[in-house]
């Protein structure tokens, strides 16, 4: 009888035992990834998720194009601020003489625009009057607001409304509207009192009143957005216009996005006055114009009063 080799049989496995040695072994591979993915993975998506996300940011074009934009806009609105020198004591605006507008900052023209502002109104009755003002921009009017030696009329209204209340004030204020108002003084608030006129309209008005420099003619409205002639012939009983208020652009300052911002002032157009203007150095005379093949006799009649040359 051969003698009995248990080494050799130990080592070898039945089909069940294989099996199931290699389900134990599978277990434990499984129990081992399970827990890899649970707390090395989260670490490694977080710190790649964040690398990709840094780098995608840094080298992302769009977003190096909107900060220098963003930049640049605000360094050109400072650069618009700084040069204010707004009064350090307090003034009264109706004693001003076109000098002294001058003085913080204004063009002769917008110096003068506000002198004939005044005249019109009878002076400045509020700080808000100051405001009504199209060439006073909103940044400038709060850097003047508190140096300007007038009531506030929010203050006034309210104490009117205390007043009120309190049964101080018998009657209330009527609104002369058999008065003509003037557009290019007007604002927005004023053109309310116009018979027909809604707050559509008097934002409309007043913004395409901006983009122009100022009407020259009441039949200027129908360029307003929804503007009809028949609407046009219900509120031109109750309002005129003084062309003194338009405010010119200056050929040998204005900026092209100024110049194409303006309605009657088309894209090749605006780049033919810069490009001339750059060729010439400075412009002399409107006339130059003519020089652009871009520009006729008839469009620089119907612009005559929107350019100047300082």
């Amino acid at each position: 009888m051969k003698p009995k080799k248990w080494d050799d049989e130990w080592l070898i496995f039945s089909k069940r035992s294989r099996a199931f040695a290699f389900f134990a072994l599978g277990l434990f591979l499984v129990i081992i990834l399970i827990k890899n993915t649970l707390i090395i993975a989260p670490l490694s998506k977080v710190e790649t998720y964040s690398y990709k996300t840094t780098l995608s940011y840094v080298n992302n074009p769009k977003h190096k194009t909107l900060t220098f934009e963003t930049t640049k806009s605000y360094q050109k609105k400072k650069k618009q601020l700084d040069k204010w020198k707004i009064p350090e004591e307090p003034f009264d605006p109706n004693t001003y003489t076109e000098k002294d507008w001058q003085n913080i900052g204004f063009s002769e023209k917008q110096a003068n625009a506000i002198m004939n502002f005044a005249d019109k109104k009878g002076g400045f009755q509020h700080k808000e009057d100051i405001q009504k003002l199209f060439v006073v921009s909103d940044d400038l009017y709060d850097r003047l607001k508190d140096v300007i030696d007038l009531p506030s009329k929010q203050m006034k209204d309210k104490e009117k409304s205390k007043d009120r209340k309190e049964g101080n004030i018998v009657a209330e204020e009527q609104v002369n509207t058999t008065i003509a108002i003037e557009l290019n003084s007007a604002s927005a608030e004023d053109l309310l009192q116009i018979k027909g006129i809604g707050p559509f309209f008097s934002r409309q008005i007043i913004s395409y009143r901006d983009k122009l420099g100022g009407f020259l003619d009441v039949e200027q409205l129908l360029e307003v957005y929804k503007m009809s002639q028949d609407k046009l012939s219900e509120i031109t009983p109750y309002i005129r216009v003084d062309k003194n208020f338009v405010v010119p652009m200056d050929l040998n300052s204005v900026t092209f996005e100024d110049l194409k911002a303006h309605p009657y002032i088309e894209w090749n157009v605006a780049k033919s006055i810069i490009d001339l203007r750059n060729q010439l150095g400075t412009f002399e005379t409107v006339d130059q114009l003519l020089l652009s093949p871009h520009i006729d006799i008839g469009w620089l009649r119907k612009m005559k009063l929107y350019i100047t040359v300082n």
